[in-house]
């Protein structure tokens, strides 16, 4: 089963009360302990701010690791990249994690 998290920006997350930089979207009954993780590997430092002439020149960041969650090993894709502005006009980024078995 391939399991999904989307994180961002927003007024209003998924999780009750959550907003700012949070979790957006979700594959229904991700474990706890696993989303955590997965929002700990979401970090970004913007090289260039919105508005400035090089901002589509942020890179994005790829990665593949494997992290022991639960006594599995489990297999993690990520993408994070800029995203213009959030809600308050403040830089914004992406991140997308995207969870496989790699027994």
């Amino acid at each position: 089963m391939t399991i999904e998290l989307l994180t961002t920006s927003a007024a209003q997350g998924l999780k009750q009360g959550s907003r700012g930089f949070c979790t957006v979207v979700c594959t229904a009954g991700l474990p706890i302990n696993l989303a955590q993780r997965l929002e700990a590997l979401s970090g970004y430092r913007h090289l260039y701010q919105p508005g400035d002439q090089r901002a589509d020149d942020n890179p994005v960041c790829h990665s593949h690791i494997r992290l022991a969650v639960g006594g599995k090993t489990l297999s993690i894709l990520s993408r994070v990249g800029a995203y213009g502005v959030d809600y308050s006009q403040r830089t914004n980024k992406i991140a997308h994690h995207v969870v496989g078995c790699a027994c």
